[in-house]
């Protein structure tokens, strides 16, 4: 008979809703934790932190060959067939001929070996090199974690303005939908009592729909826009997310003269570090040219028998033969058919190329500071004016109400002010939004992104 697991599904059921509740969790961020949150998760920061061991495990490998090495080998072989001798007859026969050979085979059929190799390296000009390159590297990687990490608090920041701009966009779509609710039942009030036009109802009506309308399209974008900030900062993009920092005008409002250093920029650091490397590769293959001196050793047993057995069934005073040896090695390069020569030209040729590299990007940087600057400075100028476009059209929504309250206005005249007051919120929402990107691109192209965070 068979017995339902009623444990194994009662496990199941819990994970699936340990599962659910995580999902539906959510967790409140303000930009600062939203930026350590993603340094800590965004895959590319971490793949860049584990470039960087990767580099310090290079470097333990460089130093692994300059150690000793020491080996264990052993063999055994079977000779098939003797392999064959040619000596003077006149050593066995003293009136052979004395330019007379004989061949003959000697020996036993089993050999079987097994020694101890070491050696080390005492002097190489490309290993002491190649130690300096290794370090170099791990430099490289090192800085190429605070490329990634620039990047990161970029894309986060830009993504949670983005967030944060769309959910006032909400607000302000709620609150003027409000006004409108309120007019229309004002409206419907006076028409019922033959003061205003059915028309007038109407057109409120068709105002507020619309108003209604875009809400809806503006919620999908709100959603959108907290999906790509989840991904920024390497949430899961099924759970939960509040945003808990309030757009600011302070947020932008900053001294644009702050220092440029552009030895803040990861991407100089790297092209600095690229160049040391290049440098580090001419002295390589000029060390090429020098002598290696290695010194060695080994100590080995060796035995001869006439079949397998007496290999390991005979004594082993009788079994095996010692034998040892120590020595120096000099490898002293004389000709290399040129090859090593164009190396060292190759070497050169790319520390030129990077010095023209350096050269570029300082230029380069220093445009994205002039025109980060530049648009900086406009769109606070921008902003300014759109906050008191802000202002007019709130004092004319209000007057142009009274008056139609007082019957002294038409409803036309409300709507329409209704909807200047609506576009022009609206356009300072999308100008502060412009502002806080361009105040991050600034930083960012001064090199005082990751200083803010």
């Amino acid at each position: 008979m068979y017995t339902i697991p009623w444990a194994a599904i009662a496990l199941f059921l819990l994970s699936r809703l340990s599962v659910y509740a995580q999902t539906d969790s959510t967790s409140s961020f303000s930009l600062n934790q939203a930026v350590q949150y993603a340094l800590e998760n965004q895959v590319s920061v971490k793949n860049a932190n584990l470039d960087y061991q990767i580099a310090r495990k290079k470097i333990q490998e460089t130093k692994g060959t300059g150690l000793p090495q020491v080996s264990l080998s052993g063999d055994v072989s079977y000779f098939l067939e003797f392999p064959t001798s040619i000596i003077p007859a006149n050593i066995f026969n003293p009136l052979a001929p004395a330019d007379q050979y004989v061949a003959f085979q000697f020996g036993l059929p089993m050999s079987s070996k097994a020694g101890f190799d070491v050696s080390q390296l005492l002097f190489s000009g490309e290993f002491l090199v190649g130690l300096q390159a290794a370090k170099s590297y791990a430099e490289l990687s090192r800085r190429n974690i605070e490329r990634s990490r620039q990047e990161v608090i970029l894309q986060v920041t830009k993504a949670y303005y983005l967030a944060l701009i769309n959910q006032e966009r909400i607000g302000l779509l709620d609150a003027n939908i409000s006004r409108l609710e309120k007019l229309l039942k004002d409206t419907k009030a006076l028409n019922e009592q033959g003061f205003v036009e059915k028309l007038d109802v109407d057109r409120l009506s068709v105002s507020l729909s619309n108003l209604k309308i875009e809400k809806q399209k503006m919620q999908s974008w709100v959603d959108i826009s907290l999906h790509m900030l989840k991904f920024q900062m390497g949430y899961p993009v099924q759970a939960g997310i509040k945003l808990t920092d309030k757009l600011d005008e302070s947020k932008v409002k900053m001294e644009t003269a702050s220092e440029i250093s552009m030895e803040k920029r990861p991407e100089y650091q790297m092209l600095q570090v690229q160049k040391k490397l290049y440098e580090l590769d001419l002295r390589r293959h000029r060390a090429a040219y020098l002598p290696t001196l290695v010194a060695f050793g080994n100590l080995a047993y060796q035995g001869f028998r006439a079949d397998f057995g007496d290999i390991f069934f005979q004594p082993l005073t009788k079994r095996f033969y010692p034998q040892s040896l120590v020595g120096l090695q000099l490898n002293v390069p004389i000709f290399k058919g040129l090859s090593q020569h164009a190396r060292v030209e190759q070497s050169r040729l790319s520390i030129q190329k990077s010095e023209n590299e350096m050269s570029n990007l300082k230029n380069a940087i220093q445009l994205e500071v002039v025109n980060a600057q530049t648009s900086l400075q406009n769109s606070l100028k921008t902003l300014t004016e759109q906050k008191k476009n802000v202002e007019l059209a709130t004092e004319v929504s209000r007057v142009t109400r009274i008056k139609y309250e007082q019957g002294v206005g038409s409803n036309l005249e409300v709507v329409t002010a209704e909807s200047e007051l609506k576009n022009a919120q609206v356009a300072y929402l999308n100008n502060l939004y412009e502002a806080l990107i361009a105040r991050t691109d600034f930083e960012k192209a001064s090199g005082n992104i990751d200083a803010q965070k």
